[in-house]
């Protein structure tokens, strides 16, 4: 219960979004999601580190690097500064090479968030930018993927008015 209330408060958990089912996909077999979801269970950050780094390190299709590199920047804020923004040098081109635009989505939104709490201004505007232009792609969108990105890219929204880009948010909701 404590899990879910975490999960949709943005004061309990500002950067964080707390899966409160994870530790059960975590009984799955050995498999990227599993050891992904493991990485929000490691509290030592030298291990955390380690662990994440490995998994980076590793030769993976793009989707799945999207994936780990947004588990990546969810987790940076335990990890600093430094290494936020070598995982944000990566987002841009990373999106260049993705189709799905649901995986798309969920890579800028978190590289927008953790950008934005690192006061990292360059990497707020990359990921604006692309955000923009998948948007505009998504003009002939099926419903279910329309709803899928909207509910990643509500997070952006609030992101967005920290960084008092008023001008980018009336911007997207006209287009």
């Amino acid at each position: 219960k404590v899990d879910r209330l975490r999960q949709h408060s943005g004061i309990l958990e500002p950067v964080e979004q707390l899966d409160p089912y994870r530790e059960w996909r975590r009984r799955d077999d050995e498999n990227l999601e599993k050891q992904l979801a493991d990485l929000f269970a490691i509290n030592d950050r030298e291990q955390l580190t380690a662990h994440l780094e490995d998994i980076l390190q590793r030769p993976l299709a793009p989707d799945e690097r999207a994936r780990a590199l947004a588990v990546g920047l969810e987790l940076s804020p335990r990890l600093g500064e430094q290494f936020a923004s070598g995982l944000l040098m990566e987002v841009v081109p990373l999106d260049r090479k993705l189709k799905d635009p649901v995986v798309r989505a969920n890579l800028l939104e978190k590289g927008l968030q953790i950008a934005a709490h690192f006061d990292q201004s360059t990497a707020v505007t990359d990921a604006f930018q692309r955000m923009t232009a998948l948007l505009k792609g998504l003009q002939d969108a099926d419903v279910t993927t329309l709803q899928a990105i909207e509910s990643l890219l509500s997070r952006s929204f609030i992101t967005l008015r920290k960084m008092g880009m008023r001008d980018e948010i009336a911007f997207l909701l006209d287009s």
